[in-house]
This record gives C-alpha cells, structure tokens and sequence, in this order.
C-alpha cells in the first residue's frame, strides 16, 4: 500500500524531486530484479543517475557526472544536475566538471545540516520549507567514497564521504554557479620549474648529505602543508606531484653539479700543489749553488785573515749558512 501511495506522489508532484536511478546491465551494483523494480517504479522524467566519476589513478571522486543512457537509447542526466535543471536553476552539463567541494563554516560545523532520518517528523516544519532537502543512506560498507582531502566536509576522515553528501556537494556547486579554480597548464609548468630551481639551489648550498636530505624533505612538507592551506581558504587546488618530482629531480642535478664542481676543485688544488713544490725543488738547487760558492769562499778567507773583526764578521757569514 505505502508503495502505491508512493509511485501515486512520484506521478503528480509538483515539487522539484529527483530519484536516485543506477543504470547497471552487468549487474555488479544492482541485481536484474531490482533493475526491473527501479524501471517500473521510478517516472523517467523523475530519474537522475547516481553514478559518480573517479579518477583511475586513485580512486577519488573528482569530477560531476553530467549524463548517461538507459538501456533504451534516453539520456538520464546525474542526480544533482537533473535537480537543478528542476530548479530552473542550471543547463544540463555537455561534459564532465570538476566538483568543488563546499568548505566548512568551522571546525565544528560541516558544509551541510545532516540529521538522521527517525528525528526528522520531531523537527520544525520551518527548517526545511524553501530548502533543498538530500535524502540518502549512509552506509560505510558500501556507500563511501575518496574525495579529495577528503575528508574535511564533516565527514568521517577513515571511511570517506557518503555518497548523499557527495551530491549536496555537487548541488551546491551548480546552483552556486562556481567553477574548479586550477591552475592553467602554463601556470602548473611554471610552478614546477620554480620548484626544479629551488631544489637545484638546495643542493647547492653543499650540506652534509644527510643534512641536506632533511631539509629537502622539509622543504616537500612545507611546500604539502601550504598547499593544503591555500585549498582550504581559496578553493585553488595547486598541483603537489609535478612540482615535488621536479624539486627531486632538480635536488639531483644539484648534487651531480656541485660533486663535479668539488672534483674540478680539487684537481686544480693538486695541481696547484705539485707546480708549488716544483718550483721550490728548482728553487732549492739554484740557489744551493751559489751559497756553497759563498761559504767555501767565506771559509777560505777565513783562514787567510788576521783581522779580528773581518773573522767576527766571516765566522757570522758561516753560523748563518
């Protein structure tokens, strides 16, 4: 009974409402039954796609689903983007974007007001007239899902978001109207030739191997935890792979550099030091010559002499060489 009342509201509402609806012929998600029973029951122009788009790298929802076809050939578009086509509020989306997640107003307080289905008919009418209500399950098992710095919405930080909040998320983009605020590819080149450069300087500066690996990786962090910063209070989501293998890629150049520097340095230093004792070896047998002439002559003068203060002054000449 209570399902016939229900297909009765889904075929002559008025309201703005959007069914959840999960096209899936391989039968991984939903079983034929249960395909069957979404067909039958839920109106096509009450349909919206559940699906969510994850990146193939690593599993993160990153983008709106726009749309898709049912086993018949019609476009359904993704939930959110169907409510808001509802609303009057937004054209279907020609290609998929990338969600901007809502932020939280504080630590305390997620994007969204969330209450749990058994104290809903306890609240006050006023709380949800003229709002956009989400209705959905949350289950850990099955219905959570990676979002990037995931989970900072009020979620649970292990477990991931609930796919309900994944579309209020989405929702709130599109009647927002807010665009992904990333960098342009010239830009994320640019910021990863910075980093190239700085790890290259860093390498430079000729620390001690282990010291110098500490403060690479200081470095990385500090440049990680700025990036998350900028994130969280301007929604800017700045490139932290390119940038950080550039800054190892350039701290390895550096290494190699001033390695082959330190070589060049030390060859010109040796050779330095072998021209150095060359010149003092000739410069020690030309002058060793002369002297013993001085000397010998010295020595025989003195022999020959009967002058007190000429031999003082010879016997000088001889204790000096």
């Amino acid at each position: 009974a209570k399902d016939e009342e229900l297909r009765a509201r889904l075929e002559t509402l008025r309201t703005p409402l959007v069914v959840s609806y999960a096209y899936d012929p391989s039968g991984t998600v939903l079983t034929a039954a249960q395909s069957a029973f979404l067909d039958d029951f839920v109106p096509f122009e009450r349909r919206g796609m559940a699906n969510l788009i994850r990146d193939p790298r690593d599993g993160i929802v990153r983008w709106i689903y726009p749309s898709g076809t049912i086993g018949d050939g019609r476009f359904v578009n993704g939930a959110a983007v169907e409510l808001a086509r509802q609303l009057q509020r937004a054209e279907p989306l020609e290609h998929a974007e990338a969600i901007v997640w809502r932020g939280s107003p504080s630590a305390e307080t997620g994007p969204f007001r969330v209450f749990p289905a058994h104290a809903v008919p306890l609240l006050p009418d006023a709380w949800f007239r003229d709002k956009i209500v989400v209705v959905g399950f949350d289950l850990p098992l099955r219905d959570r899902h990676r979002t990037p710095l995931s989970l900072d919405f009020g979620t649970d930080r292990l477990k991931g978001t609930p796919g309900a909040v994944v579309h209020a998320h989405i929702l709130a983009q599109i009647l927002d109207g807010r665009t992904f605020p990333a960098l342009g590819n010239w830009q994320r080149i640019a910021l990863t030739a910075g980093l190239t450069v700085f790890g290259f300087l860093l390498a430079g500066l000729r620390f001690n191997l282990w010291f110098g690996l500490l403060a690479w990786v200081a470095s990385a962090l500090l440049y990680w935890t700025g990036a998350l910063a900028v994130y969280r209070h301007m929604g800017i989501l700045l490139p932290l792979l390119e940038p950080t293998f550039g800054a190892v890629v350039g701290y390895g150049l550096g290494l190699l550099y001033t390695g082959s520097d330190a070589r060049r340095q030390k060859r010109a230093a040796q050779k330095d030091a072998r021209r150095k004792a060359d010149l003092l070896a000739n410069m020690s047998h030309e002058l060793r010559t002369p002297i013993n002439a001085v000397i010998g002559m010295t020595e025989l003068v003195l022999e020959t002499t009967d002058n007190r203060e000429h031999e003082r002054y010879l016997n000088v000449v001889v204790s000096s060489a």
